[in-house]
């Protein structure tokens, strides 16, 4: 699908901008763009994931997610789509998350990320993520795990950690927006070129994510929803009157 789009094969990706047509009556956006986007890293090598992962952590300032094992690549990576646990929250019956992907090395040592996107809708109630932190994962994993949230923007995401709940994280929620995701596929793009895989697929998700219409750069809103910062309702006024 990537490269259809990419080359003005298909014209799906307009769904993904609010366009309908007669016989849309229900579209999976983020289901869609999640696999179209994460997929392909099913069958990519570990080292590929491994460094797309590491240029993203840096580009949000966080090279401490990977630590020192940022330059060493995983023995393997386990990708997977939709996970669920049963598990009795209220009401709901189970935690799906949107993916995980885990990553293991050669000493055993594990880290574990778990993933929710957002398209064009609200969190799944104002608890989502307090959900899978708490209930998705074990104790042992939270130990080792980064929880990801990965929007438009990320003011929810911001949200969440001041909610009655409370922050529950520290500092392993990292609220990305899809507009960093595009600048860490241009980093990887520059680097490769189309001489790996992963170059390749960097190439492809950036034109898909432009034609989707996430922009290179999308103003300082963006920053300040990453900061949890709230503009002034007015601008303050100075009498400078003796």
């Amino acid at each position: 699908m990537l490269h259809a789009i990419n080359q003005n094969k298909s014209k799906l990706y307009k769904r993904y901008r609010g366009y309908r047509d007669l016989n849309d009556h229900r579209v999976c956006e983020e289901d869609e763009i999640t696999s179209t986007i994460i997929g392909p890293m099913d069958f990519m090598l570990p080292d590929e994931i491994h460094r797309f992962w590491s240029a993203l952590f840096q580009l949000k300032s966080r090279p401490d997610v990977f630590g020192g094992l940022s330059d060493h690549p995983p023995k393997s990576i386990e990708v997977k789509l939709w996970p669920s646990r049963q598990v009795k929250v209220g009401s709901r019956e189970r935690v799906e998350p949107d993916a995980t992907i885990e990553f293991i090395w050669t000493d055993k040592t594990r880290i574990l990320l778990l993933i929710e996107f957002k398209w064009r809708a609200n969190l799944s109630g104002d608890d989502q993520l307090h959900r899978q932190w708490n209930h998705y994962l074990t104790k042992e994993e939270q130990a080792y795990t980064f929880h990801l949230f990965i929007a438009p923007v990320v003011t929810e995401g911001a949200s969440a950690r001041s909610a009655e709940l409370g922050d529950i994280w520290g500092d392993r929620l990292i609220l990305i927006t899809w507009e960093t995701f595009r600048r860490a596929l241009n980093t990887i793009r520059n680097n490769d070129k189309a001489t790996t895989s992963l170059g390749r697929w960097s190439a492809v998700a950036d034109s898909f994510l432009q034609r989707v219409g996430i922009k290179k750069f999308i103003g300082f809103g963006n920053l300040i929803d990453e900061l949890n910062f709230s503009i002034p309702s007015s601008v303050p006024r100075f009498d400078f009157k003796q």
